[in-house]
């Protein structure tokens, strides 16, 4: 028998822990680097390779694949020029062109933490596999995951839609 989203949330979402995190961090409970990455939420590579690729100035910044490699190219009419450095993976390019080109900084699109849940160690280690932030072994919890989302069911979530759906498309 499949189970259902919601009975999946029910099994493998154990408790929400959120009052004791922001506790703990205004006290001073934790140290620095624990209290950062509880409050250190992935970076949405993906808003800003929209962004990038929204700009229309004179030169184009655009995203290019060859052979599963990422450069940036400056398009002027149909020709487009590559611009090195290539890498293997698309978020360092992002990193890259961000950090370095446009002398900015990706911080801007780090999505924010606003709750937190102890989760199941299977889940747990499914939401690590997908980017999103779980803390391991804080003051005998397993795993912590810090939720970018609030104010609706948690079966709701894409990320858990995603892993959800994962699970029932290998049976």
């Amino acid at each position: 028998m499949t189970r259902t989203i919601k009975e999946l949330v029910e099994t493998e979402v154990i408790y929400c822990v959120s009052s004791l995190v922001h506790t703990l961090t205004q006290e001073n409970k934790l140290e620095e680097e624990q209290a950062l990455e509880l409050w250190t939420a992935p970076i949405d590579y993906g808003s800003a390779k929209y962004e990038l690729e929204l700009e229309q100035d004179y030169v184009f910044k655009h995203f290019c694949t060859e052979d599963n490699q990422y450069y940036f190219g400056v398009r002027n009419k149909d020709a487009v020029w590559k611009i090195d450095p290539i890498h293997n993976d698309e978020e360092t390019a992002i990193y890259e062109w961000f950090e370095i080109y446009r002398g900015g900084s990706l911080g801007d699109y780090r999505q924010e933490i606003f709750e937190h849940w102890i989760v199941s160690s299977w889940l747990g280690k499914k939401l690590q596999e997908h980017g999103e932030t779980v803390v391991e072994d804080l003051l005998g919890i397993d795993y912590i995951w810090g939720r970018t989302t609030t104010g609706q069911a948690i079966w709701c979530d894409y990320i858990i839609q995603t892993i959800y759906n994962e699970l029932i498309s290998r049976r």
